[in-house]
């Protein structure tokens, strides 16, 4: 009996983590796509990756989305991803990206932020 609990132990880890791997991999193409439009002058892609919120931070104090969007620095290689439910972050070589999940889709809330010594990170692009 006992050696049965094992192998379901064995099983539950296994397919735990093949979800987070197909979650990673969901975060990964979301976050990589998004960089990309901004390295292709691609605003428009860029700013319908965004979510609302991050969108009308963007637009705040009159800005065009498209055009303010593609400012960003590259991104560069995706150095880590991380996933905690329905929020994840992808740290790029010259970038950090923060996602949410909305519905069945993972959508930006941060960009261009930089880390800063206890404290939160400070981003160009929040929502």
């Amino acid at each position: 009996m006992r050696g049965r609990a094992v192998v379901g132990a064995a099983f539950a880890a296994v397919v735990l983590a093949a979800c987070g791997s197909a979650r990673d991999a969901e975060v990964r193409t979301a976050a990589t796509a998004f960089a990309a439009a901004v390295a292709d002058g691609d605003g428009a892609a860029a700013c319908a990756a965004l979510t609302p919120e991050a969108r009308r931070g963007v637009q705040s104090f009159g800005r065009d989305c498209a055009a303010t969007i593609v400012q960003l620095p590259p991104a560069g290689i995706v150095e880590a991803v991380q996933v905690w439910g329905d929020s994840a972050q992808v740290r790029f070589a010259g970038d950090v990206v923060f996602l949410a999940e909305l519905g069945d889709e993972w959508r930006v809330r941060a960009a261009g932020c930089r880390a800063r010594p206890g404290a939160p990170y400070e981003c160009a692009v929040e929502g």
